[in-house]
């Protein structure tokens, strides 16, 4: 009996140990959660472009992907704290050595109970938040819908959907607020929860931290093993998500007039056009509701005599950084490189040689565009009214913006951009002497 006795021994050892553990379950979800929340903040870090002298202005196809999936990590972090909760009200946690002292065992009640709370509250704040955000399109404000990793979506909170814009803003901004007061303290929470597993650890040398790391031994005469293989996969999420970063978009190329030689005969009449009367305004359509911009900028050359309009000669050129729809951040994601990459292709260019009476009294430029560095057929019925040397042209087309490579064919982030453009031109000019 005495030869089984080591044997007897060493098994309650092992045992006690066990009871003084985390279970497999629980350990499992600590270490996903632990990983998700630091892929969650540094894509945090990434979305808001902190800091920014290191993350370039993210294009909007890709700020819509990280905005999805920061959102689906989110919720995985709630439903995960979820089961955590469950798993710890039925199985409870191991209990703390009675070699901590009093102060250190009340500190690490309160710290975890906090952490609870912040990992829970975080997500679900997050979901608050985006049921009440709309993204401003113009004049249009559109509620974004969230895609769980592409596999389902998400519905928004309906109280906060259905508000009305304005008070969806309201509400869009308190509790942006409160999410970035949550991830500062939640960060703040977790740098204090890591440095006390680190003491114990390495400092004190206890057997804390391998009640939690499932690959971490247990110490044996005053000697640890190495902690990386625990915290690897963890650490090696966390950089990955800091490590994200956008393709610059470059600065834009000022607009430069660029002649192709084309110069109207002198008995065709010449005309100037006024600016401010005149305009080139698009509408666009996201999700079915409309979208309205326009281009402040651009130059025409018109020769043009009505009783000889196959004698006509149009050149137009359009700064596309001009764009404007009310919206500064949709402005700088549409001249990026994922629409109209104004950087390459600064310029939109309209040239047409001959002019036609069409039946219904009005006329046709049969010419080409050139956009995004793609030359495309484009004919454009005008009508034209003169009052004295005054005349008055207006014009009207649709554009198939991908066949000029002009942003992404499926949806961004669950919003549907229609390929068609609609094009309105109104030119006021006067003719030259």
């Amino acid at each position: 009996m005495a030869s089984l006795e080591p044997d007897g021994t060493a098994r309650n050892a092992h045992a006690a140990r066990r009871r003084a553990e985390y279970g497999p379950a629980a350990k499992t979800l600590h270490w996903t959660v632990a990983a998700l929340v630091l892929a969650l903040l540094g894509l945090g870090l990434a979305m808001v472009r902190w800091p920014a002298n290191w993350l370039s202005p993210l294009p909007l196809a890709l700020k819509s992907e990280l905005y999805q999936l920061h959102k689906s990590l989110g919720l995985t972090v709630l439903a995960l704290m979820l089961a955590r909760l469950i798993i710890r009200a039925v199985r409870g946690a191991p209990p703390l050595p009675d070699t901590l002292p009093a102060w250190e065992r009340r500190a690490a009640r309160i710290t975890h109970a906090a952490l609870y709370v912040l990992l829970i509250a975080q997500p679900l704040i997050g979901w608050l938040l985006v049921s009440a955000s709309r993204v401003r399109l113009g004049s249009v404000a559109i509620a974004v819908p969230t895609h769980w990793f592409d596999l389902f979506t998400v519905p928004h909170l309906p109280a906060l959907a259905a508000l009305a814009p304005a008070e969806a803003d309201r509400w869009a901004g308190i509790f942006k607020s409160l999410h970035t007061a949550t991830a500062i303290a939640l960060t703040a929470l977790v740098a204090l929860h890591v440095g006390a597993a680190l003491r114990h650890h390495w400092v004190l040398r206890d057997d804390i931290l391998a009640r939690m790391a499932p690959r971490l031994g247990r110490s044996r005469k005053g000697r640890s093993r190495p902690l990386a293989l625990s915290l690897a996969p963890a650490l090696a999420l966390a950089l990955a998500a800091l490590a994200i970063q956008p393709v610059a978009i470059a600065a834009a190329v000022p607009a430069r007039a660029a002649s192709d030689g084309v110069t109207p005969k002198t008995a065709v009449p010449e005309w100037r056009i006024d600016p401010a009367q005149s305009a080139i305004a698009f509408t666009a359509r996201v999700s079915g509701q409309a979208v309205k911009g326009r281009f402040t900028r651009f130059t025409a050359r018109i020769a043009f005599d009505p009783a000889d309009p196959a004698m006509a000669s149009v050149e137009v050129q359009i700064d596309i950084a001009s764009l404007a729809t009310g919206q500064a951040e949709l402005d700088a994601a549409l001249r990026g490189a994922d629409w109209f990459d104004v950087a390459a292709h600064p310029l939109a260019i309209y040239r047409a040689r001959g002019a036609r009476r069409m039946e219904d009294g009005r006329y046709a430029l049969d010419g080409t565009l050139t956009l995004r560095g793609v030359s495309r057929p484009l004919t454009l019925p005008f009508t034209l009214e003169l009052r004295g040397r005054n005349a008055l042209a207006r014009a009207a087309a649709t554009l198939d913006r991908t066949a000029f490579g002009i942003g992404p064919r499926g949806a961004i982030s669950g919003l549907t951009v229609a390929p068609e453009v609609r094009v309105e031109i109104a030119v006021a000019a006067r003719r030259a002497p």
